[in-house]
């Protein structure tokens, strides 16, 4: 099989199922590729592409591992990947007043983070910084942080611990993004205006998919959400933004929404 970052990693998976050892090899995370339910539901919509972004894994990596590098060997091209360009603010950072969150038992919980990291971040000091201990690159965080004034840093302590420094404004270059700007998340329209379907996403990306679309100008002022759990943490999120919401029928084991911009 000719495995390319488009492939779907449940594909690359049918084609080689030793494949999910030597993804765990590179993130612990891929871990969840054990449970069918996961892969039947998960896998079956994310390409290695994008699953490199979820995980924070590179994506010369992943395609190391699904062309049968052997688990070791991917552990090196782990070890040996480039990291992110320190910017000058990290000069001063430790003299810094700050504050740390660990949102590792959240994301471990299947709890969403986001409002916890963004009630920290908005309350943060001009002076202050915010350090985030979370297991892979929270890279759709860091772009929505992004978005609201912030810069942050993010620095790989193991496979799976991520530390990330968060301070207000700076001139610092943009937070890299290699996702797509629906964060993986099917988009479409149909009679009744835009749909976007979450399930397949692993927290904290269902909201950040949700919330980005929402912030755009594409949708007509009302969304359907196609989701797999009720998403509690993100009402706040939408009331703040002048958004209504309510539950319609939807598919069996599906959590259907429809937003409406008030």
């Amino acid at each position: 099989m000719d495995v390319t970052a488009d492939t779907r990693v449940a594909d690359a998976v049918a084609a080689d199922p030793d494949l999910i050892a030597r993804l765990i090899a590179l993130s612990p995370l891929f871990a969840r590729l054990n449970d069918p339910e996961a892969l039947r539901t998960l896998a079956s919509q994310v390409t290695l592409r994008e699953a490199a972004s979820m995980a924070g894994v590179p994506l010369s990596d992943l395609l190391t591992a699904a062309n049968a590098q052997s688990p070791a060997a991917c552990q090196a091209a782990y070890r040996d990947a480039p990291d992110e360009e320190r910017p000058n603010w990290m000069t001063a950072f430790a003299a810094r007043p700050s504050r740390t969150l660990d949102v590792r038992p959240l994301i471990r919980d299947g709890r969403e983070p986001f409002t916890t990291l963004m009630t920290a971040a908005t309350a943060m000091a001009d002076d202050e910084g915010l350090v985030v201990e979370a297991p892979f690159n929270p890279l759709p965080l860091r772009g929505m942080l992004g978005r609201k004034g912030f810069s942050s840093y993010a620095e790989r302590l193991a496979p799976d611990h991520w530390r990330v420094y968060c301070i207000r404004g700076a001139a610092a270059p943009p937070v890299p993004s290699p996702i797509r700007s629906d964060f993986g998340a099917p988009i479409w329209r149909e009679d009744d205006g835009v749909h976007i379907d979450v399930r397949a996403l692993e927290a904290p990306a269902p909201m950040v998919a949700i919330l980005a679309l929402a912030d755009g100008s594409d949708h007509g002022g009302r969304i359907t959400v196609h989701h797999r759990r009720d998403p509690l943490y993100l009402y706040p999120e939408l009331a703040e933004r002048g958004w209504s919401w309510q539950r319609v029928d939807g598919e069996p084991r599906e959590f259907r929404l429809v937003l409406l911009k008030d």
